[in-house]
């Protein structure tokens, strides 16, 4: 079933390239043996270093050490500072498909690995079932999606018990690096299983130190400064522009709700996990027969005993400031909404006075046409009669024989009254056109 698995997932699986190197460090029980050899991994050198042949051979004696034996070592294929952004995407391998399925056989890796490619971590899985428990395997993987691709890193190891020997595959970018740097300077270590992934690990927690915690709660001190000087809202003006300040504030908030360790019980759990794995170890060997690799494992007891309470001071840490935060934003949402309404306010007044403008200039214009009205209601009788009489039908000095109005009066109406009545109808028409 396993190779069932393996196969299948590695046939849809993408191949992107990236630089390969080896990493080679055995320890003897003369520390002056010691040794470590590492370089680039050419594509057709890679078959005879899983191997451990060719070139690659190394005897567990050294020449002209009379003695002097291996008591442990580590080979590692390393690809550090990985640059392609699809490096850590689901069903993507950095080694070809080929590559890959020797080095599982040869390095005794497991090949549950492969299917861990879509997992964001952190991941950690161990296993000691696999060959009648002569292999301790274990993956270590933690992965996070950006905008311009993925990043993380990815360990996976397989530990001989009888042999000492640790050998495995290790991916990831910078803080690999530095991971790699540190087990230089730990050969006398490398006898213990464990000892790559605590470093990892004490690296990540590093990166998430308690110093970072205290510049956000230094961040948030200042924000309550500058929360608690805010000027009094009541002296709020529209044509101020009151949002600069707070806008900037609530930046610096987000800024450090996003430094702040969101979930650390990830890590203490990545812990407990750390120190079932040491478990297994002590199980399999026995103290008498393998003391420095007892020795070896207290130290790294002692770490991880150590990184907890770190985690835990860090978790504590992070939970009151959060509140904090969220107390701040409350604040913050007040004193906007206090200025929402106050605004508001000062709008609605605005609005009044502008109606009671306005009402006094409707009722002023009304009192204007009133007497407009008036004037006209006095003077425009006068102005017809004062009209009709000025006509040539009437002759207020009448000679001999003469009548005061004319005969022909009439023709006066004939001609008015057809030109009133259709400048009265083209009126009435006009209004109802313009009411629809």
């Amino acid at each position: 079933m396993e190779e069932t698995f393996l196969t299948k997932t590695l046939e849809k699986c993408t191949h992107v390239f990236e630089e390969t190197s080896f990493l080679e460090i055995q320890r003897y029980t003369n520390s002056q043996n010691d040794s470590i050899r590492e370089g680039k991994l050419k594509y057709d050198d890679f078959e005879a270093f899983v191997a451990g042949t060719d070139k690659f051979y190394t005897p567990s004696f050294p020449k002209g050490a009379n003695g002097v034996q291996r008591i442990a070592s580590l080979r590692l294929i390393v690809q550090a500072d990985v640059r392609h952004p699809d490096a850590f995407a689901s069903d993507t391998l950095t080694l070809t498909p080929e590559q890959y399925l020797s080095m599982i056989a040869n390095f005794h890796l497991p090949s549950r690995a492969v299917e861990m490619t879509a997992a964001m971590g952190p991941v950690f899985w161990t296993d000691s079932t696999q060959c009648d428990g002569k292999y301790l395997q274990i993956v270590y993987r933690k992965v996070t999606k950006q905008p311009k691709g993925t990043k993380g890193f990815e360990m996976v190891l397989s530990h001989d018990f009888e042999t000492n020997e640790t050998r495995g595959y290790l991916k990831g970018g910078q803080q690999i690096l530095e991971a790699l740097a540190y087990l230089r300077t730990s050969v006398r270590d490398i006898i213990h299983p464990m000892l790559l992934p605590v470093i990892v690990l004490s690296l990540k927690i590093q990166g998430r130190s308690e110093t970072s915690q205290q510049e956000v709660h230094n961040q948030i001190r200042l924000i309550e400064a500058r929360l608690r000087n805010t000027r009094p809202v009541k002296q709020a003006s529209i044509s101020e522009n009151e949002g600069i300040t707070l806008e900037a504030v609530n930046a610096d908030l987000s800024a450090c709700h996003q430094k702040i360790w969101k979930r650390p019980e990830a890590y203490l759990e990545l812990i407990d996990e750390f120190q079932k794995s040491l478990q297994i170890i002590a199980s399999s060997s026995r103290k008498d027969q393998n003391p420095e690799l007892f020795s070896v494992h207290s130290n790294l007891r002692s770490r991880l005993e150590l990184l907890r309470q770190r985690v835990r001071g860090i978790q504590n840490s992070a939970q009151t400031t959060l509140h904090r935060v969220d107390m701040q934003r409350s604040v913050l949402h007040n004193i906007l909404l206090n200025q929402q309404n106050q605004i508001a306010l000062q709008i609605e007044n605005r609005n009044q006075r502008q109606e009671k403008e306005k009402e006094l200039a409707v009722g002023q214009w009304n009192r204007t046409q009133l007497l407009l009205s008036l004037l006209g209601s006095i003077f425009l009788p006068i102005t017809v009669v004062a009209a009709v009489f000025s006509t040539s039908f009437f002759n207020f000095h009448p000679g001999p024989g003469e009548k005061i109005m004319s005969p022909d009066f009439w023709i006066f109406w004939v001609v008015t009254a057809p030109i009133t009545i259709i400048f009265v109808a083209c009126w009435a028409f006009a209004t109802m056109r313009r009411d629809k």
